[in-house]
């Protein structure tokens, strides 16, 4: 069998390469529940009872999955983001498929492709899909990481009206490798560097080495973390020109994707969706649409309270 024969396959399963393919694939919501069940048990059914693991269900005539070993019913999607949604699966997947494109998708966008009733329905379906990419890269920075906090005039602006006091964002990347170097982003208050701090601890490695201008305490250097000798030699002279690029991408992106239409409130789901194109750009579209899935499908269900950046977010 030749190469041009052998379909993808991540992790065993097939998975669409092509809009063509996707389309042929995912054709129907049997299909689409079929192969979502394979994601979630890839190795066959798993009772979520955790005092039961039974490995063996019949399917109810209403789709369920009830353990012949307990009884419990259960479904692919429940537990997940997707749980207790009315909307066809035909239709998430549409969305994923549409998110993991280089630049993802607008909620406008998305209200049109799907036909959706409301702009509300289509922003929903989106943060549902942006908690999910939170925790597809949640690994530490490694190597070399440049870290600054830059101002974004892009949020909650318009061609209307423009932003009096810029929003900070802190801003890590690793460039030992500039190719593949990934990027952690968090929102952060005036500059605060306790909070500055704080997003260094949780994204990156103790044993990296920080390239910055940004003043840091003593106590991030008790962490673990050393300076860069070119931070050491130029002072707050250094410059990091892949990191430049990044903040660049991210302003226009947030102009040219969602066009500025980013509030405060939700500007970390916002980060987390940025981070996922920036960090995935160079996997093809059939691989960031597994991973995605996977992420879906593990991530747990939130309330809407919590998409628009309420207290149980």
């Amino acid at each position: 069998m030749t190469a041009m024969d052998e379909r993808d396959r991540v992790e065993g399963i097939e998975v669409p390469g092509s809009r063509l393919e996707f389309e042929t694939q995912f054709g129907s919501e049997a299909a689409c529940r079929a192969y979502l069940e394979r994601v979630r048990w890839p190795d066959g059914f798993v009772c979520p009872n955790p005092a039961c693991g039974g490995r063996h269900a019949w399917v109810t005539a209403r789709g369920l999955h009830r353990c012949t070993a307990c009884g419990r019913q259960t479904s692919a999607t429940a537990g997940t983001i997707l749980a207790g949604t009315r909307k066809p699966l035909r239709d998430w997947f549409e969305l994923l498929w549409l998110a993991v494109g280089e630049d993802g998708v607008s909620a406008v966008a998305l209200q049109g492709a799907l036909g959706l009733g409301s702009y509300q329905t289509a922003w929903a379906w989106l943060h549902k899909v942006r908690r999910a990419m939170a925790a597809v890269s949640p690994e530490l920075l490694m190597g070399i990481v440049a870290l600054d906090v830059v101002s974004l005039a892009s949020v909650e602006s318009s061609t209307r009206r423009s932003v009096q006091s810029p929003t900070r964002v802190a801003i890590a990347l690793d460039v030992s490798d500039p190719e593949t170097g990934r990027v952690r982003l968090s929102p952060v208050p005036n500059s605060d560097r306790v909070a500055v701090e704080r997003f260094v601890a949780g994204a990156v490695a103790p044993t990296a080495t920080i390239r910055t201008t940004v003043k840091l305490r003593p106590a991030v250097a008790a962490l673990g973390y050393q300076l860069d000798p070119l931070t050491l030699r130029a002072g707050r002279d250094v410059s990091c020109v892949h990191l430049d690029v990044a903040g660049r991408r991210l302003d226009d992106w947030i102009v040219e994707t969602h066009h500025g239409a980013v509030r405060h409130r939700q500007l970390g789901a916002y980060l987390a969706e940025f981070a996922f194109h920036f960090n995935e750009h160079s996997s093809p579209p059939r691989v960031r649409f597994e991973r995605l899935l996977e992420a879906m499908l593990a991530a747990v269900p939130g309330s809407a309270r919590s998409l628009v950046g309420g207290a149980d977010a």
